[in-house]
């Protein structure tokens, strides 16, 4: 699912946990040129909707000369992370990759719509905006891939192991916690530990306790 395109056509935007003391807002209290601005977009019907008997042409919205030059940066840009891709063989990151231009010409596209509805143009902010937008996201999707999508059951495990270490303050825990946690024979968590410290993500220590000192296993950060 990863690599047949679907992956890489999506925006997946987590907004992580909510935060407090946030009064909703109302749809009453929008401003009369956000209301104007919606009332147009609401009525316009550049056709009958069906292709059948409609042949539709587009409007080609033109870019400032620094936003083209922008938008040949970026291009740039994610083609040398394709490449890097390639190389590694992550076959997940290069289809991410492959994508991450245009979805940042859609979001100019799109800013420059809402800035000016009638005769939009796509400006150097639309771009940049868009290129900072669309590069945070190829990045924070390919990292939430890599943290909850598993090629196997065992690789599973593996990861609920370190995504529950990373929960942690000092993302270290104490094996009889960790056993009590992944509800697995100990025999099984021993195979995914050893494994996780063989990879370089997590390393044996020993944790103070009230009485004595027990042993433990904490998350590798990359420097």
């Amino acid at each position: 699912m990863l690599t047949n395109g679907f992956f890489a056509r999506l925006n997946i935007i987590d907004v992580g946990k909510r935060g407090s003391g946030q009064s909703p807002g109302s749809a009453r209290d929008l401003p009369e040129e956000i209301l104007d601005i919606a009332k147009w977009w609401a009525e316009f019907e550049p056709g009958t909707g069906n292709f059948l008997n409609f042949h539709p042409k587009p409007l080609v919205l033109q870019a400032t000369p620094d936003a083209a030059e922008a938008i040949d940066k970026l291009r740039l840009m994610t083609e040398h992370e394709y490449n890097t891709a390639e190389e590694a063989l992550d076959e997940v990151a290069r289809t991410a990759w492959s994508r991450t231009c245009e979805h940042a010409k859609k979001l100019a596209l799109i800013y420059a719509c809402s800035e000016n509805h009638i005769e939009p143009l796509i400006g150097l902010p639309a771009v940049e905006w868009a290129t900072e937008f669309a590069m945070h996201q190829t990045r924070r999707q390919l990292y939430l891939a890599s943290v909850h999508v598993a090629e196997n059951p065992f690789h599973a495990e593996c990861l609920k192991l370190l995504k529950r270490l990373g929960e942690q303050p000092d993302q270290r825990m104490q094996r009889q916690h960790i056993l009590k946690y992944m509800k697995c024979k100990a025999a099984d968590l021993d195979q995914i530990i050893l494994t996780l410290v063989q990879q370089g993500e997590i390393e044996p220590i020993t944790m103070p306790t009230a009485t004595k000192t027990a042993s433990g296993f904490q998350r590798v950060v990359a420097e």
